[in-house]
């Protein structure tokens, strides 16, 4: 409304105001007492909510309305374990029906009752039912989290039960991210804690979870088939007939069958095939019936793999459990077409065909319909969020527009003067503004051209190195083959001479060359496959991180990885933070690569000088700071420093302090450039046999 400054016109004015002040005040009063009121129909709402909960087919949810009738609404303390203990279960009920991402955010509100309470025991199993969530997801970052939050609380409690669960947990993690020695180290630890306590329900989920690693690791398959051997041994104590046996018993026939010892991999799935025939389990008779006829197109057998894939296939449409029919249709065809029989091979190729098809659709399906889930609880918690805001501005407008109506007249006089005040201010600030963007452009594209132009500087230098180091490997491969060449022309004449002795030493000497063949083979595939990472563009997406915290997490997963490596290394780390957060624009991925990198080479280094010193303590320090327009991080160790000598090259591609074998040289030089991509800068300052200090600086927007 205009101000006229007359004597009617401006009394009329303040009238209107002070009117608009008190209308508005008793519409909050009313407000407030209509939500009070509302309060007393909460048993009435929530009588009906039970009743819906229960009228559901599955068992969790009529549990968690089970659970959500007996609150007593008058104790406020057993309200909060009783809702959250519901919301676990209904949280359960989700995931049974693959909406994950609805059980997560039931699961956050449990968390979130438990993180106010002091029921540290449920806050830790709450921890690791996310991590089950979040890992069905493959988003194994966040499960990671879960399951190392869940590690504070039971090393807190001096709980060694939950301590193993956890590293159950960690092996099962690292075995889907196909790091199989680190996940074979942390169910060892597992075992030896679960031992201990003679806990042998959890030791025969570890043993289980341990061969699964074992399998597609280095080792030899029968180091794999001995522990499966050692879980089903322990289930059968138990007096264990139900899944959990038959888990154990069918990766065991999955070791035989890469053995090749495929009968006995046949008795294994037949078995797993009977029970659950029995226990009427066919989410577990159809894939029994597969890797029974799969067994036999390996043993070339096609007469007898084809009716269990066609069992198979009938008991699918039978039962609706069609997830795998595409696999067995392309199983038929294979058969068919290895038989000569191609007019059927075609037919059963074109049901393979649709079916796979339908598979596609179906996962794209379930993924638009988890977004959409997703967007919808999003939305909803905005406008509840909404709604407690507008409440509480309505309470207090229905206290502050009576003082409002009285401190008007004199506002309005000011309001007025300041107003053209104001508007110069605010056009000040659009033109500098506009002056701030104009130079944030160019800054970037000199940026972008600089980065461009060291990365030119530096390809001659790479390429160099790459020759070097992929050359040695490369060397002992092409000299052991044709060391094996002329050992396999001796075998042949030995042979037709009948000298079986001699036979089996250059057969031994065989085996011994082909192991070195296939270690420097694998070798030089490492080196590739660093180079290839070192090399890619960076295309992860940013977003606004708190450092602090992923610098805890790194910090953690760093020392526990190099735990399970080597039991004998022990250190003291400290991390001190400037402030409870430090908040900059960065992809946690990459970022989390740069930290993982720097805090595992402080371990190393102190590790190393551990074994030769004595009276020594290593310590590793992390420390985050802001300063001005910049953020720094920085990571201190006291283990034996870096030579004046090399520091100009510890940021070269292939360069490496380590032992041969132990590292390819290309960590450091790929956060240096990940540092770089983000405008920042790392320094090194290190004194030789004092300890090293690397310095990350980011600007801050």
């Amino acid at each position: 409304m205009p101000i006229i400054f007359n004597k009617h016109g401006y009394l009329k004015t303040i009238r209107i105001w002070i009117l608009r002040a008190i209308a508005l005040g008793i519409l909050a009063t009313t407000f407030c007492t209509r939500i009070s009121a509302s309060q007393g129909r909460t048993n009435d709402s929530l009588e009906i909510w039970i009743k819906h909960l229960r009228q559901a087919p599955d068992q969790s949810i009529a549990n968690a309305a089970d659970s959500i009738a007996n609150l007593d609404f008058t104790k406020n303390g057993k309200v909060s374990s009783a809702v959250a203990e519901a919301l676990r279960r209904l949280s359960e009920w989700y995931k049974n029906r693959g909406q994950a991402d609805s059980a997560i955010y039931v699961l956050n509100g449990a968390l979130s009752l438990y993180l106010e309470s002091s029921m540290r025991t449920e806050l830790a199993e709450t921890y690791l039912e996310l991590k089950q969530i979040y890992a069905s997801k493959a988003e194994y970052l966040a499960a990671q989290k879960m399951v190392f939050a869940a590690l504070d609380i039971y090393e807190e409690l001096h709980n060694e039960k939950g301590i193993a669960i956890c590293y159950t947990h960690l092996c099962d993690l690292l075995y889907y991210e196909d790091r199989y020695e680190s996940s074979i180290d942390y169910c060892n630890q597992a075992i030896e804690l679960q031992q201990k306590a003679h806990l042998d329900e959890d030791l025969a989920l570890s043993y289980r979870n341990k061969a699964s690693s074992q399998l597609f690791s280095d080792g030899p398959l029968t180091d794999a088939l001995e522990t499966i051997n050692k879980s089903i041994d322990l289930y059968k104590k138990l007096e264990e007939k139900g899944i959990p046996l038959l888990a154990s018993i069918n990766g065991r026939g999955n070791i035989l069958k890469y053995m090749e010892r495929y009968d006995d991999a046949l008795s294994d799935y037949q078995e797993v095939y009977r029970q659950a025939e029995a226990m009427g389990l066919e989410r577990y008779t159809i894939p029994a019936l597969g890797n029974i006829g799969h067994t036999y197109i390996l043993q070339k057998r096609y007469d007898l793999a084809l009716p269990f894939h066609m069992q198979a296939i009938a008991l699918m449409k039978k039962s609706g459990l069609t997830g795998n029919l595409w696999e067995n249709y392309m199983h038929v065809s294979d058969i068919y077409e290895s038989t000569g029989k191609y007019q059927e091979a075609l037919q059963y190729h074109k049901l393979f065909v649709d079916e796979y098809e339908k598979y596609l659709y179906s996962i794209i399906d379930r993924l638009e319909n988890e977004k959409q889930v997703k967007y919808e609880t999003q939305k909803k918690d905005e406008i509840i969020n909404a709604q407690e805001l507008r409440i509480a501005y309505q309470k207090k407008l229905g206290i502050l527009y009576g003082i409002f109506a009285l401190l008007l007249v004199s506002s309005l006089v000011g309001m007025y003067l300041s107003r053209k005040k104001i508007r110069k201010k605010q056009l000040e600030i659009e033109k500098s503004e506009r002056e701030l963007k104009t130079s944030l452009l160019n800054l970037r594209n000199t940026q972008h051209q600089l980065i461009q132009a060291e990365k030119m500087a530096s390809l001659g230098e790479l390429t160099a190195g790459i020759a070097h180091e992929i050359q040695n490997p490369l060397n002992f491969v092409n000299n052991f083959s044709e060391i094996n060449k002329e050992l396999l022309e001796e075998l042949q004449q030995e042979i037709d001479l009948g000298n079986v002795e001699e036979i089996k030493i250059i057969s031994k000497d065989l085996i011994a060359n082909e192991e070195k063949i296939t270690y420097h083979g694998k070798r030089a595939g490492g080196i590739v496959k660093s180079m290839l990472e070192h090399s890619r563009n960076d295309t992860g997406k940013r977003e606004q991180v708190d450092l602090n915290q992923l610098i805890d997490e790194y910090v953690r997963l760093a020392y526990h990885g190099l735990r399970a490596k080597d039991k004998s290394f022990n250190a003291e780390f400290k991390t001190e933070f400037e402030g409870n957060t430090l908040v900059a624009n960065v992809n946690p991925q990459d970022f989390g690569r740069v930290l993982l990198n720097l805090i595992g080479n402080a371990f190393y280094a102190v590790n190393q000088k551990s074994k030769s010193a004595d009276d020594y303590q290593p310590e590793v320090i992390i420390r985050s700071r802001r300063k001005k327009d910049q953020i720094e991080i920085e990571v201190i160790d006291n283990g034996p420093g870096i030579s004046e000598e090399i520091k100009d090259k510890i940021f070269q591609p292939f360069y490496s302090t380590k032992p041969t074998g132990e590292g390819t040289g290309l960590g450091l030089s790929l956060s240096y450039d990940i540092i770089k991509a983000y405008g920042g800068n790392i320094e090194l300052t290190s004194k030789e046999g004092k300890g090293s200090d690397f310095i990350i600086t980011l600007p801050s927007t």
